[in-house]
């Protein structure tokens, strides 16, 4: 395999050479603003905030050049001979107050240093056995693996297997290790100070210790200046049993060593129910300059010829196979919404393209010029207007907002682009945007008792901690709780809204039907909105990935 040979090619070359190219690696990863560069200057904003603009941007590049020297030291600790590897390790520190006691011992391994040429020294000193989750490539998984045996360190794949394997080592009196500073799954951990940051933690460290009686050791292995080698370090967690004394501990180690952290990665990701993102995605100008245009552009095109033209494009993604189809595909057939999938995929893709072709039109265009029928209560005061996720929810919006007093729970787009310009578009329609916090919610009550509109996806996926899973279809779908909390509260009304393209596609029908609910307000609003899906299935958005989240033990379908 090339890779082997070149990963074997490369750890025959003196380790100063390799870190001089890593370090050179880090310097364009800093030059070309890399993804893995926006993370890291946003992590280290959020975890040091008492530096200064100045000192938060060394650190950045000091990171990266370490980050690059990680990188191109793996083929030595890879594939470079083990006792080579092992006296590139020139100093211990703590290891005396470790090996002192006897009894089962877990390594905590944060992602600090070379962890992959700390697996040679615990490897012969320790023989630990450590957690791994696998390569999603086949080939690329088993020869790393291959690597790995060599270091006398023996890897399990996570999971209820590797769980067991780890507890038995540990009631026989042995070491495992561990590395517990990265997200765990979403039906597992909780959530736990990290640099005065709540970040969701696995809980495996604390219930082994607490099983087993085992010691917890921080242990890393850190890169020395000039060249000169690693030092590995020990420090005791001094509460096993207790997630957060393990982060303290982990963070205490890092703070040693900032630059040699793994920054880059989305340590925050998961938010607590209520709280706001913090990794927004970053900006596209050139993508953002062409959308514009074509906002621009599509109010002046007929509707039928924007229509006509998302036709093509969808026509096109679904021989081709792409994204949108794909995810459509899975949606319907596990919903068994169609007796004939494939064609409904098919018509569900067209509509999907033909919704984002007519956009601007929809945003621009005269109102009266769109609705050729409107089903609407008088009034609409204290409502909450759900909008699916079903022919055009843009216009039901901005029927909304030309109603009166509109407030939006918003829930941004994964595109930045995409999401300044909705934001801007929703501006200059009066309407005032509520995050997806605690505070939105407050905020989007207090609105509605005092008379105001407000709306919502009632179908757009949250956090795992911000819903729960009712049926969809058949199809257990995380949907979020806020519906329930705030359609249960006394004067508010609840309805949902739709805009669905006439015969002709040369306007919409727009209704707004009210909802009566009773103590499962979840389950009826499910139920509510298949019914009107089932109506006009190929105008629902089946290319969104509803069900990315699956309840705890069923395996991802995207």
């Amino acid at each position: 395999m090339l890779a082997d040979l070149t990963i074997g090619l490369l750890a025959r070359l003196p380790l100063s050479w390799l870190q001089t190219i890593g370090a050179l690696i880090g310097r364009f990863g800093w030059l070309t603003r890399h993804r893995y560069c926006r993370v890291t200057r946003q992590n280290i904003e959020l975890c040091f905030p008492t530096l200064g603009v100045a000192e938060r941007r060394v650190l950045v590049r000091r990171h990266l050049t370490e980050a690059g020297k990680l990188i191109s030291e793996a083929p030595f600790a890879w594939a470079a001979d083990p006792d080579r590897c092992r006296r590139s390790i020139v100093a211990v520190e703590g290891m005396d107050r470790i090996t002192a006691s006897s009894g089962p011992l877990i390594l905590v391994l944060p992602h600090l240093g070379n962890w992959e040429l700390l697996n040679h020294f615990l490897g012969e000193r320790f023989g630990l056995i450590h957690m791994y989750r696998p390569l999603s490539h086949p080939s690329l998984n088993n020869l790393l693996l291959g690597y790995r045996a060599r270091t006398g360190t023996r890897f399990v794949t996570s999971g209820q297997s590797g769980l067991r394997a780890q507890l038995r080592v540990l009631q026989d009196g042995g070491t495992i290790g561990v590395m517990p500073d990265q997200e765990p799954g979403v039906h597992d951990g909780i959530f736990a100070d990290f640099f005065d940051i709540k970040a969701l933690t696995s809980t495996h460290v604390s219930r082994l210790a607490e099983r087993t009686g085992a010691r917890v050791v921080v242990c890393w292995c850190k890169r020395l200046a000039r060249r000169q080698g690693f030092k590995v370090i020990f420090e005791p967690v001094p509460d096993p049993q207790d997630i957060a004394s393990m982060n303290s501990a982990i963070e205490h180690a890092v703070r040693s060593v900032p630059e040699q952290y793994l920054w880059g990665y989305k340590r925050f990701r998961t938010r607590p129910a209520g709280e706001a993102e913090l990794y927004p995605p970053p900006p596209a100008p050139i993508r953002q300059m062409l959308l514009k245009s074509w906002l621009r552009l599509t109010p002046h095109l007929p509707l039928a010829w924007l229509g006509n033209l998302g036709t093509i494009a969808g026509r096109v993604a679904v021989q081709w196979n792409s994204s949108p189809a794909r995810v459509a595909d899975i949606n319907i057939r596990m919903c068994e919404i169609a007796k004939a999938p494939a064609a409904l995929v098919k018509q569900s893709v067209i509509e999907h393209f033909r919704r984002y072709v007519e956009m601007g039109y929809i945003w621009q265009a005269p109102l009266d010029s769109l609705i050729v029928d409107a089903d609407a209560p008088d009034t609409l005061g204290s409502t909450l207007v759900l909008t699916p996720a079903l022919g055009q929810p843009e216009l039901v919006i901005r029927y909304l907002a030309a109603e009166g007093n509109l407030d939006e729970y918003f829930y941004p787009p994964d595109s930045t682009t995409v999401n300044q310009l909705v934001r801007r578009q929703r501006l200059a329609c009066g309407i005032r945007l509520r995050p997806w916090t605690e505070q939105g919610e407050t905020a989007l009550v207090r609105h509605l008792r005092a008379g105001g509109i407000a709306s919502m996806r009632p179908d757009q996926q949250p956090r795992l901690r911000g819903g729960e899973f009712v049926e969809f279809f058949g199809v257990p779908a995380l949907t979020t709780s806020m519906i329930g909390r705030i359609a249960g509260q006394e004067s508010i009304r609840l309805a949902i809204g739709t805009a669905l393209p006439d015969r002709n596609h040369s306007g919409f029908r727009l209704k707004i039907t009210p909802v009566q609910v009773g103590e499962d307000v979840l389950r009826q609003v499910n139920a509510e909105l298949e019914k009107l899906i089932e109506q006009t299935p190929e105008q629902y958005h089946w290319t969104a990935r509803r069900f990315n989240i699956r309840p705890r033990g069923e395996r991802k379908v995207y």
